[in-house]
């Protein structure tokens, strides 16, 4: 999932892009939230990671999105230091939905609980 959102690649969107089986209320496939649960677990969950001033939308959509880009080609450690440039994990999450919108084209998903 790091690799398709952070390099733009749109050849799964069709199969992703159906609604979840098991949660009808969910606009995208289970794989998207399965996907970007393990991105969250792995980048995510450590507050004290992100001590950066970026916070502006176009600036956080850049940074989540090089940073998936990163991670879907191996690089963990310069994932890590690039997202420390955000201001706050909330920022972090907030783009990572941002970014999951855009590339799908809607505007309803959220993380997954």
């Amino acid at each position: 999932m790091a690799f398709l959102l952070g390099n733009d690649i749109h050849t799964m969107d069709r199969v992703l892009k159906r609604p979840s089986a098991y949660k009808p209320d969910r606009p995208l496939s289970d794989a998207v939230d399965i996907g970007i649960g393990g991105i969250m677990s792995t980048l995510g969950n450590k507050r004290d990671r992100f001590s950066g001033v970026i916070r502006a939308e176009a600036s956080r959509q850049a940074v989540v999105r090089g940073a998936l880009a990163l991670y879907g080609a191996d690089q963990r450690e310069s994932t890590l230091s690039l997202l420390a440039l955000l201001k706050s994990q909330d920022v972090f999450e907030q783009a990572l939905e941002e970014v999951v919108n855009t590339h799908f084209g809607i505007s309803d998903w959220t993380l997954p609980d």
